[in-house]
């Protein structure tokens, strides 16, 4: 996991999953114009980092999270399925039959 956002920003931009817009672009109209056509791109088109937007001191990111490898590196695994398959682990428990199996219930339960 990351500690905080921008060392998932960092994260994606290591991966060549981030692209920086340094020109000035207006968040009324022209960002969303510019993250529209990234998001219809084959895969979600990259993350978007808009570090100058008309009017403002803060830099906007936008899809950093629009296709299955970047979320995957939000999640901190090296594919979205390994936490699908974690969650259908823990809603389907199976009755435990020997005290291991109890032991090992209570395992998934702290995982929750």
């Amino acid at each position: 996991m990351h500690a905080d956002f921008q060392a998932f920003l960092s994260a994606l931009d290591s991966k060549g999953e981030l692209r920086k817009i340094t020109t000035s672009l207006d968040p009324n109209l022209e960002i969303t114009e510019v993250a529209d056509r990234c998001m219809k791109m084959p895969g979600g088109g990259p993350g978007l980092l808009i570090e100058n937007p008309t009017g403002y001191g803060m830099p906007v990111a936008i899809n950093t999270m629009g296709s299955e490898k970047r979320m995957a590196i939000a999640l901190g695994v090296g594919d979205v399925q390994e936490i699908a398959d974690e969650i259908d682990d823990l809603l389907k428990p199976e009755v435990p039959a020997s005290f291991a199996d109890k032991v090992a219930l209570l395992k998934k339960a702290g995982r929750i």
